[in-house]
């Protein structure tokens, strides 16, 4: 005999123990079909709400704008079908767009997972035969400015080596999509080392990991003249670990970086 379980669909990543049971064999009961997508924008330094930004939600995998709203008080909402996918992008004038995929995932004990934001959580309620549910996400997105730093995650390279590993070039394709969303941007893209080794050997191995990354922007059609490679070596650490100062690997770890700053812009307004 097949069992029935009546469930609100917005589990986030919570294991489904069932003994016996297969997934193949368990049934949804996705009851009202609409539900409440609430969103909250912060900035993402000072995770004070933003106003008046411009939010778009997509129907997956159509990539098909099916609803516009903008945040007041921080907030806004939609009202969703549980049973199909959506991407939500956010826009606002002087910021980086940020942007969350929400998604049925039930596989390995997971029912309902949102990506891209930095808090989740849901309210389920109305009922065994209606199951509803209240989704919460907050979006945490960066302003712009001249003379800006932001650091590039997960760029890495061999040791004593310049070309890119292929798990570097996702974090370069964000940088990217911020040069795309500000087509007047320039930036300075930096490389940084540790202490170990000579000063003048970190210098060099730091400007030719610079080009590298600069020589990758510029194969994905980024101009030269919006990318300035620019290596540091070991001239700008971020901690006390300088020569002669014993440091842990994962002390030093932090001085081995890339960046880019922002060397001039123009703002652009949303569609």
């Amino acid at each position: 005999m097949q069992l029935r379980f009546i469930l609100p669909v917005f589990i986030l990543c919570c294991p489904l123990f069932i003994l016996g049971q297969d997934y193949s064999e368990i049934t949804i009961d996705y009851g009202n079909n609409s539900y409440e997508l609430i969103i909250q924008v912060v900035n993402r330094e000072s995770n004070t709400s933003i106003d008046d930004v411009s939010l778009y939600l997509y129907e997956m995998p159509e990539n098909t704008l099916v609803a516009t709203e903008y945040t007041i008080d921080g907030y806004a909402s939609f009202f969703i079908d549980p049973k199909k996918e959506y991407k939500v992008e956010t826009c606002k004038r002087l910021h980086i767009n940020g942007g969350i995929n929400v998604f049925n995932c039930f596989k390995d004990g997971k029912i309902f997972c949102l990506n891209g934001a930095t808090e989740f959580n849901y309210t389920a309620g109305g009922g065994a035969n209606k199951p509803s549910a209240l989704l919460h996400a907050k979006i945490a997105i960066d302003s712009v400015a001249v003379g800006k730093t932001f650091k590039l995650d997960n760029v890495y390279y061999d040791t004593g080596k310049w070309s890119l590993r292929k798990s570097s070039k996702n974090e370069l394709n964000r940088l990217i999509k911020i040069l795309n969303q500000f087509p007047s941007m320039v930036v300075e893209l930096s490389s940084h080392t540790d202490s170990r080794g000579s000063d003048e050997y970190n210098l060099d191995l730091s400007t030719k990991r610079a080009q590298s990354c600069s020589d990758y922007l510029l194969s994905k059609g980024i101009t030269a003249d919006r990318v300035v490679p620019k290596g540091y070596g070991e001239t700008r650490l971020t901690n006390n670990c300088s020569n002669g100062v014993p440091c842990s690997n994962a002390k030093h770890q932090p001085n081995r970086r890339t960046e880019f700053t922002i060397l001039s812009f123009e703002g652009v307004e949303c569609k």
